[in-house]
């Protein structure tokens, strides 16, 4: 992949406009995507192993095993991995012509059906089979002859329309990775009033649960606590401020919820492994990314 300046995020380039690229990461330790990045591309990423939280647009998504999650074509978004286990993921990168002809071949709207939501739930029949399905296209991105391309593509397309059959055969509850409808309130709240005072005590008057519930609740959703989430979209909203490169660290901080610009610091760097001045820096000059970046 190439990377190109871009204001609000990093942009990379996937593949040519007629081609599927397809690959396979396995990682042992903490992995993530440094920059916030968009590409021209739409993107699924198959959890087969670990877990983690993936951003996009602002909206936190838990990453979990047997998971696949769904990334539309130039929305900004950073995936990041737990370290308390080995992780693995498959990556199918893929443009718009290619729904185009898939939803004219099969009469469906694939496109809305899948892109609908950022994440799909599978069942072991149907994680089996695409596991199958996405290591022979894998294989066939390997050489970069056409006819392997062109069976890659193939494959992709059936990959697709296993995935939109499935997704239409699951609710609308299943698809959301927070499953208490509170949680799920409380986390489109975080992510609108980000920039406002959200103290524990508040979040769980507005909601009408105490406290200590909430915060249970919130933890066994979505894999970490309330507070975390808090923090964490508003680092991924100070990424966004800190790479138009309009605003001081200092009104960044405010402008994102912090109450200081030591607390911002902090919890910038504990995420990022950056402070917000080194990523305000290596943001201005972007290098090169490796294709197994995320």
């Amino acid at each position: 992949m190439q990377a190109l300046e871009k204001s609000a995020a990093t942009y990379f380039t996937t593949c040519k406009q007629d081609e599927v690229h397809v690959r396979y990461n396995k990682l042992t330790s903490t992995g993530y995507m440094k920059w916030q990045h968009y590409h021209n591309a739409y993107e699924l990423a198959l959890m087969v192993q670990g877990e983690g939280v993936c951003c996009v647009n602002g909206e936190m998504i838990r990453m979990q095993k047997d998971h696949l999650y769904l990334i539309p074509s130039t929305e900004p978004h950073i995936m990041k991995y737990s370290d308390r286990t080995p992780h693995a993921l498959y990556h199918i990168y893929f443009f718009e012509n290619l729904l185009q002809e898939l939803a004219q071949e099969s009469c469906l709207d694939i496109g809305r059906i899948l892109f609908s939501s950022y994440a799909i739930p599978l069942t072991k029949q149907i994680l089996n089979k695409l596991e199958k399905l996405i290591h022979a296209a894998v294989e066939h991105c390997k050489t970069g002859d056409p006819q392997e391309q062109f069976s890659a593509r193939l494959l992709t397309k059936y990959i697709l329309l296993t995935l939109a059959r499935h997704a239409q055969s699951i609710t609308a509850e299943a698809d959301t990775s927070a499953g208490h409808p509170t949680v799920r309130k409380a986390a489109q709240y975080v992510n609108e009033h980000y920039a406002e005072e959200l103290s524990l005590d508040k979040l769980a008057d507005r909601f009408g649960l105490s406290k200590h519930y909430l915060c249970r609740l919130f933890r066994g959703d979505m894999g970490m606590t309330l507070t975390a989430y808090i923090n964490t979209i508003r680092v991924q909203n100070a990424c966004l401020l800190l790479g138009e490169g309009r605003l001081s660290i200092s009104d960044i901080a405010e402008r994102t919820g912090f109450s200081s610009t030591a607390y911002f610091d902090r919890q910038f760097k504990a995420q990022m492994n950056l402070t917000p001045s080194q990523y305000l820096r290596e943001t201005a000059q972007p290098a090169h990314a490796p294709a197994s970046a995320e």
